[in-house]
């Protein structure tokens, strides 16, 4: 074989067996050989725990990822105020007190004030929500009804949407729990328990708004106030004669005292004028005459 066909012949095996190690050449390093770094140390916990996906923040739809059927109940707060005006407001009361016995409901509270005999004041009564209609129809035959207001307010969503907030806090700290079993560090150890803290803390502000909820709820709000009736007093007689007389009496001395307070300065002043008046004339006009 000459050099002329030798040359042509290594050109197409080089390139051949170049060719066929590509693939091989393009792979760079093997697995091994590559060097980690504990990246587990910066990892967040809600990454390396798998508490990175966010829970459902809907009640209700959660419910349905779990292919369960959704059942929301209307939540409805009532309040009423009734205006009497009643012969006795001491009857009155006690009257109230019995009916809102009978019902299960109690006094929340209560003010009685006095005008010259004449007495007014308001109770608040609170009874189960299944009694308000009851209560208020024996209530308004206790006197001469003036206004009677009913509020009903619809707390369905915000009730649905506490307890949707509490239910996902709660499988937040059930999830909390299970990892602080599996920490290690003193670090994932501290930032669970953060978490867990974090979580109760609101866990405990929902509850308390769901447990007001839930009494505003079950038991209606009943303001009654009540008034006796204005009565004319005519006031006759000696006692009140003396007592007008004594009035008049000092109310016309103390206008005297306060006339004397200006009169006499202007008379005393006016005096001496005229006693200087009086000594000139005698000194200058008698003597010439």
């Amino acid at each position: 074989m000459n050099r002329g066909t030798a040359l042509p012949i290594g050109v197409v095996v080089i390139s051949a067996i170049l060719i066929v190690l590509m693939p091989f050449l393009d792979r760079g390093p093997a697995e091994e050989d590559y060097v980690y770094v504990e990246e587990e140390e910066f990892a967040p916990l809600e990454a390396r725990f798998g508490l990175d996906k966010p829970l459902v923040e809907q009640w209700f739809y959660a419910f349905q990822q779990e292919g369960e059927e959704v059942t929301i109940e209307q939540k409805l707060i009532k309040s009423s105020l009734i205006s009497l005006e009643v012969d006795s407001y001491q009857r009155t009361f006690t009257r109230i007190r019995e009916i809102i016995t009978v019902y299960n409901g109690y006094m929340s509270d209560s003010t009685e004030k006095d005008d010259d005999g004449r007495k007014y004041g308001y109770v608040i009564v609170r009874v189960p929500q299944i009694y308000f209609d009851d209560t208020i129809e024996e209530i308004k035959t206790l006197g001469n009804v003036e206004e009677v207001k009913t509020t009903v307010t619809d707390v369905t969503e915000e009730y649905v949407d506490l307890t949707a907030r509490l239910n996902n806090l709660k499988k937040q700290e059930e999830r909390y729990l299970e990892v602080l079993t599996k920490a290690v560090t003193v670090k994932e150890i501290l930032d669970v328990e953060n978490q867990l803290e974090r979580i109760r803390g609101e866990i405990e502000s929902y509850e308390g708004k769901i447990r007001y909820l839930d009494d505003s709820i079950d038991y209606a709000t009943i303001q009654v106030n009540l008034r006796e009736p204005k009565t004319e007093k005519m006031e006759i007689g000696l006692k009140d004669a003396f007592k007008r007389g004594g009035q008049g009496f000092f109310t016309a001395l103390r206008a005297v005292i306060i006339f004397l307070g200006y009169a006499i300065p202007v008379v005393f002043i006016c005096g001496l004028i005229a006693l200087g008046g009086r000594a000139v004339y005698k000194r200058y006009f008698e003597v010439h005459k």
